[in-house]
């Protein structure tokens, strides 16, 4: 099923456009305008070692998928596993997406023409050396230009189990993890000098990157609301100003991707998360102590 922005834009809130799409997208159509492969960063897996695999989309051009950042009419890819007994993954990692905005002043975070989307995959010491290990997923998505589909694709990847004392060699996709490692957010460690946050209000931040020419803030879901989301996460200068919304109970703190460019040093993206600081409590009034009754 298809629908346009318009329809999209109709629909109001960003809670009622999520339920609208999803709703939409209860029958997947076949791939058309995304070519989905499941790729392994090493060309073999020892027993009791790890692995990374990649979700690998490759995208027609003009069209995009959604990242995991805070979307007004979109949401992300997702995988569904089928293992062989024994064998785990952990969450898909999200390479920094790129800002859109789509008719109707709908904000998303989104990829075009290629991403890949690495996952950890814990091989067990069980697994027989020489054997294949068969992985599969059942991986669905949202592409959009003008309008929006549903798809989904069946994907595996046979993977070599390796004899002890080999060491796997790099497989032809391993730039492709390359890649999305290089725009994959870092963690700002607590009191970080190369980015300072500053609260002057409860509703308002600050974020200066000494040196920056650039700077965007993509939120996560969990971030508080922005008043101004199309407007105040961009800055042409080392300085963001945000201003917030009241937020929802499970919104209590600034969370998601800083975007920093700078004239002679390579972007990078860093993960944030920071809160107002708490408003002292006021002690109680003391209260006037009462002089002992003395006797007449």
């Amino acid at each position: 099923m298809a629908w346009s922005f318009g329809t999209l834009a109709a629909a109001g809130s960003h809670s009622a456009l999520t339920q609208f799409a999803h709703a939409s997208l209860a029958d997947h159509a076949a791939p058309k305008h995304v070519t989905c492969t499941l790729i392994c960063e090493q060309a073999a897996a020892l027993p009791g070692s790890t692995v990374t695999l990649g979700v690998d989309l490759t995208l027609e051009k003009k069209w995009h998928v959604y990242s995991s950042s805070r979307n007004d009419n979109g949401f992300p890819p997702n995988a569904e596993w089928k293992l062989p007994a024994g064998f785990t993954v952990d969450a898909l990692q999200w390479p920094a997406p790129v800002r859109h905005v789509d008719p109707g002043d709908l904000l998303n975070h989104v990829y075009f023409d290629h991403v890949t989307l690495p996952v950890t995959l814990h091989v067990p010491s069980s697994a027989q050396p020489g054997s294949t290990a068969v992985i599969k997923a059942t991986v669905k998505w949202l592409v959009c230009d003008t309008t929006c589909v549903g798809e989904e694709a069946e994907v595996e990847f046979k993977l070599t189990i390796a004899k002890p004392g080999e060491t796997p060699a790099k497989s032809s996709d391993a730039k492709k993890f390359d890649e999305a490692r290089s725009r994959m957010p870092i963690e700002l460690p607590a009191g970080s000098k190369d980015v300072a946050i500053a609260w002057p209000t409860s509703n308002r931040v600050t974020i200066s990157v000494p040196g920056a020419s650039h700077l965007e803030f993509f939120p996560d879901d969990a971030c508080f609301p922005l008043a101004s989301p199309i407007k105040d996460p961009v800055s042409d200068t080392d300085k963001l100003t945000i201003g917030l919304d009241t937020p929802e109970p499970e919104q209590i703190s600034l969370l998601g991707v800083l975007e920093v460019r700078g004239k002679d040093k390579p972007t990078v993206w860093h993960r944030i998360k920071s809160a107002p600081p708490a408003t002292p409590t006021k002690p109680a009034p003391s209260q006037p102590s009462t002089p002992p009754k003395t006797s007449p």
